[in-house]
């Protein structure tokens, strides 16, 4: 697998990482291999210490690299995050709140389903540092939940630490559920893995398109559970 006399090195390097990323981010920096890496990029050995150096560097690069495929996605996301927070800010009423909290929930989550091997090169960070990547976190996240949880707060008599962590609390949950393949998804919904055994209406059940609505769904009543903004919902209740 020595690499070709004319090949492009940015092709070649591009190869590298996107092998080294599918394997960091299944299995770590200590479970995926210099060889296996080289193995899925079809590029001998040396290749890798050509380019990279060492294992750690590599990981690093697959780190940037990471990040850099989400950065326009990360920018549209602190658009949609601003255009969403202030929509918040303008509902004056537990009602008006309500309406906001299907579409935020359900672009989010089709959001990291689109970028899962990206995201989940991100989220490494949390299993090795206990923290999220911090550009994402402080650049997007963070600003959108302080201004959301303000007005949500406000309009609907809570406290302004309750509604904050029940957001981040629900990022998180999308996060995790948004990476599940979706065998997973369906097992958690006790739904068969093999459709072909039942009748149409329960294989119209367990497409993926029906169990990722059934997830869109619950994280939406998660949502409005957490952040005490949805009907009935919250300790003092909210101007209807």
């Amino acid at each position: 697998m020595a690499r070709p006399v004319h090949a492009n090195a940015a092709v070649t390097r591009d190869r590298l990482l996107r092998s080294a990323s599918q394997l960091f981010a299944e299995r770590g920096l200590d479970g995926a291999s210099l060889r296996e890496i080289a193995r899925g990029a079809e590029v001998n050995l040396a290749m890798v210490h050509h380019y990279f150096g060492n294992k750690e560097q590599l990981y690093a690069a697959c780190q940037a690299a990471a990040y850099e495929d989400l950065a326009d996605d990360i920018a549209g996301f602190q658009g949609l995050f601003g255009e969403l927070a202030g929509a918040v800010e303008r509902a004056g009423t537990r009602a008006e709140i309500d309406v906001l909290i299907a579409p935020v929930v359900g672009r989010g989550f089709r959001f990291v389903r689109e970028h899962r091997a990206a995201v989940q090169m991100l989220m490494r960070g949390v299993i090795e540092r206990g923290e999220l990547d911090p550009r994402w976190r402080n650049q997007a996240l963070l600003p959108f939940v302080g201004r959301t949880a303000r007005r949500v707060a406000a309009a609907c008599g809570q406290s302004e630490a309750r509604v904050r962590l029940g957001i981040h609390s629900l990022v998180a949950l999308i996060m995790r559920y948004s990476l599940s393949t979706t065998r997973e998804l369906a097992a958690m919904l006790g739904r068969l893995d093999d459709p072909a055994s039942t009748g149409q209406e329960e294989r119209g059940n367990n497409t993926e398109e029906a169990i990722l609505e059934a997830f869109e769904e619950h994280l939406v009543d998660v949502a409005r559970a957490l952040i005490g903004a949805g009907p009935g919902a919250g300790e003092v209740g909210c101007e209807q």
